[in-house]
């Protein structure tokens, strides 16, 4: 399905999204600088993401349609996926689908993360803080 949905969906493009990202802000994005902080400033969202979470998937479904299902889980999913956005400092990350960006393969963006990692290793923990 995923590869069906491939050109569709710009899974791609997401991805080297979020990998430029990355790679501009390595101490958030490899190290999750600032977690903390971020969590306690935005825990109201936070809880209220979870709850709703827990609403959506405790409800009886039993006489909902397929759509509606669908629909339910798919908001449930995206307050998911906004609690990960606020935990891991994702809020610059903005959708543009019209933004041409270089394509980073996963295997070259593993060995810069590794590299990173290693010179992280040799200078200290708190480098890239």
């Amino acid at each position: 399905m995923a590869y069906r949905n491939e050109d569709g969906c710009h899974f791609e493009h997401i991805g080297d999204d979020i990998k430029t990202w990355c790679l501009g802000d390595e101490a958030t994005c490899f190290n999750m600088a600032g977690g903390m902080t971020r969590m306690v400033e935005n825990f109201l969202p936070l809880i209220f993401n979870w709850a709703d979470v827990f609403h959506t998937l405790k409800a009886n479904d039993i006489c909902s349609t397929d759509e509606e299902l669908i629909s339910e889980y798919a908001s449930a999913w995206g307050s998911i996926c906004e609690n990960a956005v606020i935990v891991h400092g994702m809020e610059p990350l903005t959708w543009n689908k019209d933004l041409k960006l270089d394509h980073i393969n996963q295997s070259d963006f593993k060995k810069i993360k590794e590299g990173i990692q290693e010179s992280q290793q040799i200078l200290g923990k708190d480098c890239l803080e």
